[in-house]
Formats: structure tokens, C-alpha cells, sequence
């Protein structure tokens, strides 16, 4: 459908040029376009783009709001050529794939476009945002959900972001990210520090993931930390959210993701801690109660773990139990907290229970756990175990004081 049209502003007046740009399709052409609804259009032969039809209720027209990403700021009373046509030809279209961000599109405020592997989200407001419609790597992908719930901005954020101070777990974050196509390019970090220091130890640590810094914060309580940005990613934050939400209320697809989920989640909110009276593994987790609910479930279905109700119950801030001898073991054979000193702890603390066990004699007659816990640990474990003896570290149980220290290499 073709037509001419004059700009209009429309707006605050106090904004002046600043103001949006409009057309109003003319009424002959009214009863050809779904309002409201979504079309695609071009202005003057320009780019095409899609927009947002709506029909406003004081009055019989129908408008279309000219973004400036895609037209630039015209006159107002400037006639333009206009080109629509309906949106619906272009939609992505549902699919039977297990992990398609599709569904999980806000689709009051977002056009989803089919491009083959990539959809493009349009809002109407900004350049639409280009992902893949599912990950290249499920068992990222997952990670990435079970990190980001824990250390990931959700309610009210603008952009996707989540913090850490680790670098390991941010390079992690990134090569996730590139799985769902999203390249470093479009990356960037904001740095924290406490007051009182400068962000030079934070630059040291951070710098070489080549990122651009988009600023720096001081505040009263961080250690050197930082937050990996997606430009521009509102739509990514809206999907991820649904996605968890989703899995919150319905669980996990298969085993294989709710495992990759709780050590994305333990990466994040959980750590290992030594009670040095009882000898004792204590897993520890931050976050909420249902976070935690959530996580146990996961170990659980994945691992055939049987929890007992309220042995890891929530309180507030962290909580602390202890792990099974054999649990504490799988949770390092499967790869829990490989970026971290937590993994340090734990196959350094696993290694003093269970010689306790041989230099006692009782290996024979070990609790069942405790000959599980063995036989794991003597086939995954043993060798990175003897490394981790040598470490200068090990004379303090690796305990650093800092939740999120690296893996000592």
C-alpha cells in the first residue's frame, strides 16, 4: 500500500525538536491496516523497518510513530512517501524446538522477526535487537540461566548485567553469551570499587577480558568487582526472565539442563565452608528461599540425590549444611565451582576426611556414603587432590575470605 503523508510532531512541547515524528494513514487506506498492530513500512524508499500502528480512542485515526533510529528528524508538514505492507508476513513462526527464546518474547512490546537461525526483536523505539533463536551450546545455555538468577539484574533492569568479581566467571559469561549469539562486540564493563581505594586493582583484574570500561563506581562494601553489560538488551533482560520464571513454576526440560542450571546457580550464590570442630563440608547458599528451593530440585532430578525437606532450609542471608560425604564428591566430579576456590576447599577437604578413614583402618567398614564418596574421589579426583596438596594455599584449607576467589592454578 502507498500513500503520502505530512510529518507531525507529537509529544511534550517543552522538547522541542526533540519530540517524536508521526504520520496518519489516510482514512481511505484505514481499513487496510490492523490497528493496533504491528507493520512493516518505508519512508521515502529508505531503510525498511517495523512499526507500531495504533488507533488512538479520542479519535478514528490511525497513527504510526516514525522511530528516529530509522528515519531521521524531519520537518514537521514535510509530505513522505510511505510504503506498509502487513507485519504478520515476516513473523518468526512457532516451531517445535526445546529451547527457542520465541516463546518467551514479550510480544506486547516487541515484533519478532524471522531471520532463519536469528530472530530480530523490534520495539519501535530503538535498532532491533539480532540474537539466535536457540543456543548453540545447551549446557551454556543452562549454566548462564542458574548464573544469571544468581548475580543477574531482573526487576526493573534496563540492560542484561550481572556482577562478580571473578574474571574466570566472566569470560564464562561471555563465551555463553556468544551462544546465543551474541558477539563481545556488543559487550561492556562497569567497574566497582570501595571507597576510600582507587579502581586500579579492579582494572587489573578485569582489563584482560578486552572489553570496553563504560565506567567505574565506588561504593561503601564491594570488593573490586564488575558487571557485564549486553548494550542495549532490554529485550534480552524481559526474555530471560520469562525463561526463569518459567522454570521456576514447571522445572527442567532434562536432567543434562537441571544440572548445568545448579552449577550455574552455585558458580553464583554458593560456596564451600570447612567446620574445622566437626570436620564437616558445609555447602553454603545465598539468595532467596525459593532460589534455594529451586536449586535443591535441580540436584535432585540430576543427580538422584535425596534431600531431606528442610535440611537446607533459607534463612536469612546465607545458610550452611552439611553435605554427605559421597554428595560432596559428585558435586566435584560433575564440576561445581571449577573457577573458584570453593573447588579448592571441597577436594582438599574431601581428601582429609577420607584418609581419615584409611589411617584408621576403616575403609572396609566405612559408612556406605563414605566408600562411595571413595570410590569416586579415587577415580575422578585423586590426581587434581595430590596438585592441590602442594599449593601454599593448602595449609589454610583455602580459605581466603572471599566467596569468589579464583581457582588457585
Amino acid at each position: 500500500m502507498y500513500f503520502e503523508a505530512p510529518v507531525v510532531l507529537e509529544g511534550k512541547t517543552s522538547k522541542g525538536d526533540a519530540r517524536n515524528r508521526r504520520i496518519c494513514v489516510p482514512q481511505k487506506h484505514r481499513a487496510s491496516i490492523t490497528a493496533p498492530g504491528w507493520v512493516w513500512m518505508r519512508v521515502d524508499a529508505g531503510q525498511p523497518f517495523f512499526a507500531w500502528a495504533r488507533r488512538t480512542p479520542s479519535r478514528t485515526s490511525i497513527d504510526i510513530t516514525l522511530p528516529s533510529f530509522a528515519v531521521p528528524r524531519l520537518p514537521t508538514g514535510r509530505i513522505v512517501h510511505i510504503e506498509v505492507a502487513p507485519a504478520e508476513t515476516s513473523a518468526a513462526l512457532e516451531l517445535p524446538l526445546q529451547e527457542d527464546w520465541l516463546p518467551h518474547v514479550d510480544r506486547e512490546h516487541y515484533f519478532a522477526q524471522g531471520l532463519g537461525d536469528e530472530i530480530a526483536l523490534w520495539s519501535g523505539h530503538e535498532p532491533p535487537f539480532f540474537m539466535r533463536r536457540t543456543p548453540l551450546d545447551e549446557k551454556l545455555h543452562w549454566w548462564l540461566l542458574g548464573f544469571y538468577q544468581a548475580e543477574g539484574s531482573k526487576k526493573g533492569a534496563q540492560d542484561f548485567h550481572a556482577a562478580n568479581t571473578n574474571p574466570a566467571l566472566h569470560a564464562k559469561m561471555i563465551t555463553a553469551l556468544g551462544t546465543w549469539g551474541i558477539d563481545r562486540s556488543r559487550l561492556r564493563l562497569g567497574l566497582v570499587h570501595r571507597k576510600g581505594t582507587t579502581d586500579a586493582a579492579v582494572r587489573t583484574l578485569l582489563e584482560p577480558l578486552g572489553l570496553s570500561i563504560a565506567f567505574t563506581r565506588a561504593t561503601r562494601k564491594n570488593d573490586p568487582c564488575g558487571l557485564l553489560y549486553v548494550n542495549s538488551s532490554l529485550p534480552l533482560v524481559k526474555m530471560v526472565c520469562a525463561k526463569l520464571a518459567d522454570v521456576f513454576e514447571r522445572g527442567f526440560p532434562s536432567r543434562e539442563a537441571a544440572l548445568a542450571y545448579a552449577i550455574g546457580w552455585l558458580d553464583g550464590d554458593g560456596s564451600i565452608s570447612l567446620d574445622r570442630k566437626t570436620g564437616s563440608i558445609n555447602l553454603r547458599l545465598a539468595g532467596t528461599k525459593e532460589e534455594h528451593i529451586v536449586l535443591l530440585q535441580a540436584l535432585e532430578y540430576a543427580l538422584g540425590w535425596s534431600i531431606l525437606a528442610g535440611s537446607f532450609g533459607a534463612v536469612d542471608g546465607y545458610t550452611a549444611r552439611a553435605l554427605r560425604l559421597d554428595y560432596a564428591a559428585e558435586l566435584a566430579v560433575v564440576g561445581a565451582f571449577t573457577e573458584s576456590m570453593g573447588r579448592a576447599r571441597l577436594i582438599h577437604a574431601l581428601a582429609q576426611r577420607l584418609a581419615r578413614y584409611s589411617d584408621q583402618g576403616r575403609s572396609l567398614t566405612a559408612p556406605g556414603d563414605a566408600l562411595r564418596a571413595q570410590r569416586l574421589f579415587n577415580a575422578c579426583l585423586a590426581d587434581e587432590a595430590r596438585i592441590l596438596a602442594r599449593h601454599p594455599l593448602a595449609a589454610q584449607d583455602f580459605v581466603t575470605g572471599k566467596k569468589c576467589a579464583q581457582y588457585p592454578r
